[in-house]
């Protein structure tokens, strides 16, 4: 089934994985109000950033007729998805296991995985947008 469902769902997990990582740096600072923001909207996010990958994979035939885009930037696009998702799904992962014995260690990891998370959802985003507006 070919679809344009892709661009109408996958902005509101990027925001609320954007936020979530801003919320979850805040909270090493100040845990109480801030983590627990930030528990919601990475989570949030990482759910619905699920779906926002599976319209995107029914929507390649919908971007092939429409915009005739590069199937190297096709795959682009939907590699980074991928690592951005399992990205997130690693956040979520050492998040619930700081929760039960925080480390400086852990938070460490969590600020690594955060930071590579936002760079991919830039990366998977501007290759996205250069599939609709080459």
């Amino acid at each position: 089934m070919s679809s344009p469902l892709h661009p109408m769902v996958i902005h509101f997990p990027i925001v609320m994985l954007i936020l979530g990582i801003i919320t979850l740096w805040i909270s090493f600072w100040k845990p109480d109000f801030y983590g627990r923001i930030s528990d919601y909207l990475l989570i949030g996010g990482t759910v619905l950033l699920i779906p926002a990958v599976a319209s995107g994979l029914a929507s390649v035939e919908y971007a092939k007729t429409h915009f005739s885009p590069s199937q190297e930037l096709l795959q682009q696009h939907q590699m980074l998805g991928f690592v951005t998702l399992l990205i997130f799904v690693l956040t979520i992962i050492v998040l619930w296991i700081q929760k039960k014995r925080s480390t400086k260690a852990l938070k460490g990891i969590l600020m690594v995985l955060s930071l590579i998370g936002v760079i991919l959802l830039i990366f998977t985003g501007k290759f996205g947008g250069q599939i609709v507006y080459p």
